[in-house]
């Protein structure tokens, strides 16, 4: 008969002699006793009739059975070693525009348009920076409200403009004895022009008729009007003398200056005379009630001309290519500022200061505020005198015979 135990197959035989089984294993069955099976074979107990034995088998696997159901996940193992680097993708798309960054600082002004002009209707002249030939040697400027009139060392006469067009109107003898005219004022009604003859001459500004003479005790090398007379700077005499504007030929008082000073620049305050020494590196104030200095203010080297803003006193030192700004009041200096080569002239055009740089054949803009400098701009050749007009800035290019309005 044939018995089956778990998944081992064991075939029994018996015979009706003896009922003993025998098996297909080489060891025969052991009944009563538990055999000794070599490697690879195991033990089984059988029972057949009632009648228990032993048997040494050989196993076989059977057919694998259906797998059975995932277990369940294991710990993450160690993260591995990190891979080469991939090659870099496409470029995505441009992002959104940021925002608009801060205003950067304020560039330095040109010359630009003339609001004064173009708020007159001027348009033309509004665009107009040019030069305009007037004769040999222009030297000083003045503007009488309507014309700009023009004293040229080179000869013995004047020269009027129009400002707006920059027409020459007109040219005027200032008398015999009178070459190189080397300063020129005007006082409301009148213009004043000083001689290389040590006069200085009276002329009325609507047609250039000569109206007087003064003999000062030299060549007067600047004029100003403080509102009721003329002061002229004599350098070869180290004075300045005041003179009435309304009676011909009377001088009211002569202030001497220390030697060697050879005043050469001169500006009213409202209330004070200042003198620049350019022999001497310092600026005089003197007082117009009672004619005497009230003090004396270093400078930079060799001043020339001076003009006043409203609320200080600026100097073009021709030697240190610098203007020196001081407080008006007091004297005290409020800053050195660098300009061009050899400055000459100065002038305040309600804004601003405008030098004229002889060695350099440019004009520097600086704001009166605090003296930066707004530009250089070039002119003609040898620039010295300067004037503003309320709506432009003139400059007398004495190297040659032109004027250049800015």
């Amino acid at each position: 008969m044939k018995t089956t135990i778990a998944l081992l197959t064991i075939s029994v035989l018996a015979t009706a002699a003896t009922n003993k089984p025998q098996t297909t294993t080489t060891n025969k069955p052991q009944w009563f006793s538990t055999p000794s099976c070599s490697s690879g074979q195991v033990v089984v107990t059988i029972t057949v009739d009632n009648k228990t034995g032993y048997a040494c088998v050989s196993v076989s696997p059977g057919p694998a059975g259906p797998p059975g159901p995932p277990g369940p996940q294991g710990p993450a193992g160690a993260p591995g070693p990190s891979g080469p680097q991939g090659s870099p993708g496409a470029a995505g798309p441009p992002g959104p525009a940021g925002a608009q960054g801060l205003a950067g600082p304020q560039g330095p002004a040109g010359v630009g348009l003339n609001p004064i002009q173009i708020g007159m209707l001027r348009w033309a002249p509004a665009i107009m920076a040019d030069d305009v030939t007037v004769g040999a040697a222009p030297s000083a400027l003045a503007f009488d409200g309507q014309s700009i009139w023009v004293a040229q060392s080179g000869s013995s006469q004047i020269t009027k403009v129009r400002p707006w067009d920059a027409v020459v109107l007109g040219t005027y003898d200032i008398g015999s004895s009178a070459a190189d005219p080397a300063s020129i004022t005007y006082d409301g009604s009148n213009l004043w022009v000083a001689t290389e003859n040590g006069e200085v001459r009276k002329l009325r500004a609507g047609d250039g008729v000569l109206l007087g003479t003064y003999t000062t005790s030299g060549t007067a090398s600047a004029l100003v009007f403080d509102g009721a007379n003329i002061w002229a700077a004599s350098p070869s005499k180290d004075s300045v003398a005041q003179l009435n504007s309304k009676q011909s030929g009377l001088t009211i008082a002569t202030v001497g200056l220390s030697s060697g000073s050879a005043p050469a620049g001169l500006a009213f305050d409202g209330v004070n005379i200042w003198v620049t020494h350019k022999g001497s590196n310092m600026v005089t104030k003197i007082s117009t009630n009672g004619n005497y200095p009230v003090g004396n203010y270093a400078v930079g080297n060799g001043p020339r001309g001076i003009a006043f803003d409203g609320t200080y006193i600026w100097v073009a030192n021709s030697l240190s290519n610098t203007v020196s700004r001081l407080q008006a009041g007091t004297g005290t200096p409020q800053g050195t500022f660098a300009v061009g080569l050899q400055p000459a002239g100065v002038v305040f055009d309600g804004n601003n200061i405008w030098v004229t740089n002889q060695g350099g054949n440019t004009v520097t803009k600086l704001r009166a505020t605090d003296g930066v400098q707004l530009g250089t701009f070039p002119v003609g050749p040898g620039p010295t005198g300067i004037a503003f007009d309320g709506g432009n800035i003139w400059i007398a290019n004495t190297g040659g015979t032109t004027l250049s309005k800015r």
